[in-house]
């Protein structure tokens, strides 16, 4: 389930942890070292994934996801310029091993997801957060359409299992998976209250989609 984290080398900045807007659900979780947030907003129908070294804002409304660096400068990757990928699906197993422990003060059922017999990840997941975290899903969703495209069946086996199938088993509050540090969920706040600058979108953003379709460099300037 690493597609949960796709590529975030960036973080939360200074955004804090009141404010006026209606009430979302806020996940922090420890990945190795490295404490991560993650934002489920259905006021803008944006989610925010962070850390201390950028953000990932994606905003379901226009299918666009922004890469937002600490000195504020930003990327975006609009989703609809990707047909959807045709991949190859190797043939998986998702396996309920039973019971999982407490986490963060919800209870989990095991899954093994494997490939091949190899273990690609070990996941204590919980069903009932499927609903306030149903815009969290569809963000990785369009995240991982993306990664698709772009490497196709150059990925490892194990990242070629479509999200959909991990979404079904609920949302994973602690993830184990093949040669990547465990995902630990620390809390999770379901009437969080983002304060608008948390979540707005840059005022410009460099347009990589056409550098990530042909494999090219550069990327044009764009008001959002």
């Amino acid at each position: 389930m690493r597609q949960i984290l796709f590529a975030i080398t960036f973080c939360l900045g200074s955004a804090g942890f009141t404010g006026t807007a209606a009430a979302a659900t806020l996940i922090e979780t420890a990945v190795g070292n490295t404490s991560v947030w993650l934002v489920d907003d259905p006021l803008h129908e944006r989610v925010l994934i962070a850390s201390r070294g950028g953000s990932k804002l994606v905003d379901l409304r226009t299918r666009v996801i922004y890469m937002i660096a600490p000195d504020g400068s930003a990327q975006m990757v609009r989703v609809d310029a990707f047909r959807k990928a045709r991949a190859e699906v190797p043939p998986f197993e998702i396996e309920k091993l039973g019971p999982g422990p407490r986490v963060a003060d919800y209870a989990t059922t095991r899954f093994r997801l494997s490939v091949g017999g190899q273990t690609c990840s070990v996941i204590d997941a919980n069903l009932t957060l499927v609903e306030p975290l149903q815009r969290a899903m569809r963000a990785v969703e369009l995240m991982d359409q993306i990664d698709t495209a772009v490497q196709g069946d150059n990925r490892p086996l194990c990242e070629r299992i479509p999200f959909r199938e991990y979404a079904r088993i609920g949302w994973g509050l602690r993830i184990a998976d093949k040669d990547s540090p465990v995902v630990d969920t620390i809390a999770v706040i379901r009437d969080y209250a983002p304060n608008e600058e948390e979540l707005a979108l840059p005022l410009m953003a460099t347009d990589m989609t056409d550098v990530l379709k042909n494999g090219g460099v550069g990327g044009r300037q764009r008001d959002p």
